[in-house]
């Protein structure tokens, strides 16, 4: 039903971390039959790769690990493991975002009972890299949970919350294709496809049970936004 699709890059304890927390949580709630994990380590230059392949061999997940030989960039990474995906729903988790086990459990009830749903966004509180809460940081953690139909309303209301992409759950089907086809290129894909899914299908805010999204200074990010806040690349997928 579910594909958790995670692009990492030189995070080899938050990806091993993350890791071990979802094993937990797929195990506990007993949805091993329902949920997929695929990770592509971006060509990382610390010790990614050995951690990953050491765990796989351990892990009692339905695990698939992909190493890169040159670093893709966030979007051609993220848009690799979309192309890889062959489960309904995807699932975009950052390595170092992390989501809870009532998030995962409401997640596969939503997609169970309502194929509609084309995608499904949740709110965050921000974290410090010591996985600490940032009192007050964050998005939609104080709105309650709400369905918007699909239309043209919902792709104004929504779209920009792809901004973030850890945790958004979206029906797989025609997104690589439309995204390629279009030739839309830029760091915020989500934007796009979350823009696409609310155009195609109904789209469950679930605010409930925020994501737990880590704030990164800037200085250690391999990439920045530049004097115009990439606009330019937010409203590509827009357009």
């Amino acid at each position: 039903l579910l594909t958790i699709l995670i692009p990492t890059y030189n995070r080899n304890k938050d990806i091993i971390y993350n890791l071990g927390l979802l094993e937990d949580m797929i195990l506990t709630n007993a949805l091993s039959n329902h949920v997929s994990i695929m990770v592509s380590n971006n060509a990382s230059t610390d010790n990614t790769k050995n951690e990953l392949e050491k765990l796989k061999i351990q892990s009692k997940l339905n695990l698939t690990i992909f190493n890169q030989t040159c670093n893709l960039g966030l979007e051609r990474n993220t848009l690799f493991l979309l192309e890889k995906a062959s489960s309904e729903y995807i699932m975009f988790l950052g390595d170092d975002d992390y989501i809870c086990g009532d998030y995962l459990k409401a997640v596969i009830s939503i997609l169970q009972n309502n194929r509609e749903i084309s995608c499904i966004i949740p709110s965050f509180r921000a974290i410090t890299p010591e996985k600490e809460i940032i009192e007050g940081a964050g998005r939609d953690f104080d709105l309650e949970s709400r369905i918007y139909l699909k239309g043209f309303n919902s792709c104004k209301e929504n779209a920009f919350r792809g901004h973030q992409l850890s945790g958004l759950t979206i029906k797989r089907a025609g997104l690589w294709e439309e995204y390629t086809k279009r030739k839309v290129h830029n760091i915020y894909p989500f934007i796009f496809f979350v823009a696409y899914s609310s155009l195609n299908g109904d789209l469950y805010h679930l605010t409930d049970y925020p994501i737990k999204v880590t704030q990164e200074l800037q200085q250690n990010k391999d990439w920045n936004y530049g004097k115009d806040g990439l606009i330019n690349d937010i409203f590509d997928n827009y357009n």
